[in-house]
């Protein structure tokens, strides 16, 4: 009897605030092999006894069927549904860069979700970047072509390592979209930007943890580290992809 082959792939299914790691090794047909858990800049340890099947040989685990790249990049048609609906205890952490003012509104949102009372959790910027509030601004340059660093909790919007005060997060029962926001479930402010990282925390459990990838189709879109998933380009044409990660 030969032994079996199966590529497993590891799925991040949780990831705890104190950079804990829950592993889940998946059998071929999508059943759990085993549960380990890792932490942030330590080993990986492998389960220590090989699957077993008839008619195949193991050659090896797999991380996943993706190719992380440096970035997601959309030209202003692409937008990405992330599932997910704020509450007052939503954070937001998100690494990216603006192309270019492309929008005919004037205005280009990062993320965000709001409802018709301007409720929910949203970046966006014109002449001026706007949180949470879109009458609220807050004079600081914007620039193209600059990276930016972001966290977005509560009242506080944590911009390239500087602290501001902004209008509290609001729930709300709408998705938080990633490259625009999500109006009444009408995407606007679809914007020209390349997003590096987002992570979406919910009463400090991560429930996004989106990196830029090709799938195994080498389709650019988001995988979720938590759910171990893809999310795809819910708008028009496709992102562009960033260069491969090395």
């Amino acid at each position: 009897m030969k032994k079996f082959l199966v590529l497993l792939s590891i799925l991040f299914s949780s990831f705890t605030y104190a950079d804990t790691i829950n592993l889940h090794w998946r059998n071929y047909d999508g059943t759990t092999y085993q549960n380990s858990t890792c932490v942030i800049d330590g080993d990986l340890i492998i389960p220590a006894t090989t699957p077993t099947r008839y008619g195949y040989t193991f050659t090896g685990w797999k991380l996943g069927n993706y190719i992380p790249i440096e970035y997601l990049e959309s030209t202003g048609t692409q937008y990405i549904d992330t599932g997910f609906t704020p509450t007052t205890q939503t954070k937001v952490y998100i690494k990216y860069l603006i192309k270019n003012f492309n929008s005919s509104s004037g205005y280009i949102a990062i993320y965000g979700s709001k409802d018709t009372g301007n409720k929910g959790i949203f970046v966006n910027w014109a002449e001026h970047w706007y949180v949470n509030n879109v009458y609220q601004q807050i004079n600081l340059p914007v620039e193209t072509n600059v990276n930016y660093e972001d966290t977005l909790y509560g009242t506080t919007w944590v911009h390239n390592a500087i602290s501001y005060t902004v209008s509290p997060v609001a729930a709300n029962s709408l998705n938080i979209f990633l490259f625009a926001r999500n109006a009444n479930n009408t995407p606007e402010r679809i914007g020209s930007l390349q997003i590096f990282i987002c992570k979406i925390y919910d009463n400090n459990t991560l429930v996004r943890d989106f990196i830029p990838v090709l799938d195994e189709n080498n389709v650019p879109c988001m995988f979720d580290m938590v759910e171990g998933k893809f999310y795809y380009n819910a708008g028009t044409g496709q992102f562009i992809a960033g260069p491969l990660l090395q």
